[in-house]
């Protein structure tokens, strides 16, 4: 069955990220991750990637010699003083944050790093929103106002976000709408290259 999808792929003379994966037996991310720094080219149609066979083999050639090198053992840097993590000890604020009229709502909150920031620094949180299951138990185990899980595109998620936030506000001003894009590599867009 292998040989059969290489030859329709062979006949067919363009490969896509996910085949190109599957035939190397190696993450998707690697793909996007050569594509964008260039080391595999291709040409990208709509939101896909396209690689012709001929480019195909040649990246497959170099990644089988890439890994005939050995690397050289890395040396262990002298520790120095240079070196050292200098770690600032926050626990006397962590719990003790300085009070403020201010208000924020945080989108795309993921588990919470930026709320916890907003509340040090004194504001009150109202809402958080992002579409992330796992982060969203994970803010709401921290933090006592509330979490709307889903997309922001979806327009009744909107209108649940309205309404909590309208709720927990109780006729004072937001202040602060912040918002935590997600880094390149977590995105559901773009190349996520997560290094």
């Amino acid at each position: 069955m292998a040989a059969d999808k290489n030859n329709i792929i062979q006949e067919r003379k363009i490969l896509e990220i996910a085949e190109i994966a599957e035939l190397l037996g190696i993450s998707q991310k690697i793909i996007r991750r050569d594509i964008a720094s260039g080391k595999l080219d291709s040409v990208k149609i709509g939101n896909r990637y396209q690689v012709t066979f001929d480019v195909f083999k040649q990246y497959k050639k170099q990644l089988n010699a890439n890994k005939k090198v050995e690397l050289p053992k890395k040396k262990t840097a002298k520790k120095t003083s240079d070196l050292d993590v200098k770690w600032i000890d926050i626990l006397n604020c962590w719990d003790k944050q300085k009070k403020s009229k201010l208000t924020f709502v945080d989108l795309f909150s993921g588990a919470g790093g930026i709320t916890k920031g907003f509340e040090l620094a004194g504001l009150k949180g109202i809402c958080g929103f992002d579409w992330f299951e796992a982060a969203g138990k994970t803010y709401r185990r921290n933090f006592k106002h509330p979490f709307i899980e889903g997309d922001i595109r979806l327009p009744e998620k909107k209108i649940e976000f309205y309404e909590a936030v309208a709720k927990e506000l109780k006729g004072r001003t937001l202040n602060v709408v912040t918002g935590g894009f997600p880094c390149q590599g977590f995105s559901m867009a773009g190349n996520r290259i997560v290094d």
